[in-house]
């Protein structure tokens, strides 16, 4: 339901836009050709191709500028995101969580100019929420909510005079708690009902499709100890201060397992990823089952600047918990088969791609009247900024050789009939009708031998004529 200077309409009352599914874009056509390039400010997105087939992506293009997207539900509680974020299912939130306060991002709906700070697809879940939450949002920026069954939209306040919207529980009133409170008059038929404005389905595809594909890849890193002694990269010793250099102008990989990264007593990387030296960090959560709570190191030598070309690459995960103690991560954590959750009290300096996204201080509360002590840690705007080729599965290739008809079909060895079929060996008749031969009396029809007088006494037989 929403409330238009204080008149209630029904959701049946706001037109329903249609027309905002904007994906199908040039650089679908390009991927299906089998290669895309995007920078990472393009809004639009391209189709997901297999992930034995290698294509060169900015992985966060599908994130369309958001500095969080998740596939289904968030929790915001407790601190800020510089800049904005995307929800594919419902938001909940705690106390004091600040959306988009420094950075526009991207996106804009059909229309506005106004750029959207908080996207939800689902409904403002205020249930699940802080008795007393407000989630705001400090600057000129939008939100659009897909699903509005159970809230209200205010643009005046109770003296019916025109206020900066909020949207707030069916029934709260202006000053009503829990509310999403923003810095501007957005009219509230922009605010929604508005699904449908990313399609996270497939955005969540092509997501998933990259970070398979990036895992693929093999370390191309060069891994020493502090000394400069080799590190074999399949046999990292437990307990390892690892230094990792970098070769410049190219991909690079690292490979770590889950209990290696979690084991490393240092993680060092003696040369900064660039946009032409970008760096790919795959972790493999296989020998935890899926599940990884960070801690170990987070990478020393990597920083801000190094953000948007870092992609901490967790394909195979579950979970993703950054608990309290862990230190700033440096880059883009990609996690779309995940539920990322950020308790620790340093930041993420880059975008998270999660299947659900709880970012709250201190981890899980007892129940949403904990009102404890909100630390600083943030989430930082560093979209990723460099283009990364995933790796090919190796056996795609092989189609070719086992539906190859030309070794098991080719019909001209079994079914040529000029060999088994020749008549001329067996049915010559001058070899085998020959009279001359077969029929010559002479020698065995001698007539002077008793008992056959029929050879020679027919008149018709031909043999006399030859004697």
């Amino acid at each position: 339901m929403c409330i238009i200077d204080n008149a209630k309409l029904t959701r049946r009352s706001v037109p329903r836009r249609t027309g905002r599914t904007f994906l199908v874009t040039a650089a679908t056509l390009a991927l299906a050709a089998g290669a895309l390039s995007t920078a990472p400010g393009f809004r639009g997105w391209w189709a997901p191709a297999p992930a034995s087939a290698a294509v060169t992506v900015n992985p966060v293009a599908p994130a369309l500028g958001f500095n969080a997207i998740s596939e289904g539900d968030t929790y915001l509680a407790g601190t800020e995101s510089e800049g904005p974020i995307a929800v594919g299912g419902d938001l909940s939130f705690g106390r004091d969580y600040r959306v988009r306060i420094h950075n526009d991002g991207t996106f804009t709906d059909t229309g506005e100019s106004n750029p959207v700070a908080l996207l939800v697809q689902g409904e403002v879940d205020f249930e699940d929420s802080d008795p007393q939450g407000v989630l705001s949002i400090p600057t000129g920026a939008y939100v659009k909510i897909g699903d509005l069954d159970d809230a209200d939209v205010y643009t005046t306040d109770l003296n019916n005079a025109s206020a900066n919207t909020r949207i707030v529980p069916q029934g709260a009133g202006y000053e009503g708690y829990p509310r999403v409170q923003l810095s501007t008059m957005q009219p509230a038929d922009s605010v929604g009902p508005a699904p449908d404005l990313i399609d996270f389905e497939e955005a969540f595809s092509a997501f998933r499709s990259y970070s398979s594909g990036f895992a693929l890849c093999s370390t191309t890193a060069t891994l020493t100890t502090p000394n400069g002694d080799p590190i074999d990269p399949d046999a990292i010793p437990e307990g390892a201060d690892l230094h990792v250099s970098l070769t410049p102008g190219e991909q690079n990989v690292l490979n770590l397992t889950a209990e290696e990264l979690n084991s490393l007593s240092q993680l060092t990387f003696d040369d900064p990823p660039s946009q032409d030296t970008p760096l790919i960090i795959n972790v493999d959560t296989s020998g935890v089952g899926g599940d990884f709570t960070w801690e170990g190191p987070t990478g020393a030598g990597l920083s801000s600047s190094t953000a948007p070309y870092t992609l901490w690459n967790f394909s195979d995960a579950r979970t993703v918990t950054i608990p309290v103690g862990t230190d700033s991560i440096e880059g883009t954590v990609y996690a779309p088969n995940a539920a990322v959750n950020h308790y620790s009290s340093a930041n993420i300096e880059g975008t998270v791609v999660a299947r659900e996204f709880t970012q709250d201080v201190g981890g899980p509360r007892e129940s949403q009247r904990d009102t404890r002590v909100v630390r600083p840690f943030e989430l930082h705007y560093h979209p990723f900024d460099a283009e990364l080729t995933t790796c090919d599965a190796g056996p795609s290739p092989d189609p070719d050789e086992p539906t190859d008809p030309d070794e098991p079909t080719d019909p001209d060895e079994p079914t040529d009939p000029d060999e088994p079929t020749d008549p001329d060996e067996p049915t010559d008749p001058d070899e085998t009708d020959d009279p001359d031969e077969t029929d010559d009396p002479d020698e065995p029809g001698d007539p002077d031998e008793p008992g056959r007088p029929d050879e020679t006494d027919d008149p018709d037989d031909p043999a006399p004529g030859y004697r």
